[in-house]
């Protein structure tokens, strides 16, 4: 278990330099994370996958199975 948690707290810190840094970060089959500068800042945006979208019946083009 242990091994697991600290792969996952090396990919989450990936992601939060990476985000830091202006950069977007694609989860295949999940989604993007992305930043977008606003006027009095930043906006953190998630944007799900076409999957992830058909798994909650949301407007999807995905066609495979789940």
């Amino acid at each position: 278990m242990e091994t697991v948690e600290a792969i996952v707290d090396g990919m989450l810190e990936e992601i939060y330099e990476s985000l830091k840094q202006g950069e977007s970060v694609s989860l295949r089959n999940f989604g993007t994370f992305y930043i977008r500068p606003e006027r009095e800042g930043y906006c953190f945006k998630f944007n799900p996958s076409q999957r992830l979208r058909k798994l909650f019946g949301w407007s999807s083009t995905y066609k495979g199975d789940l």
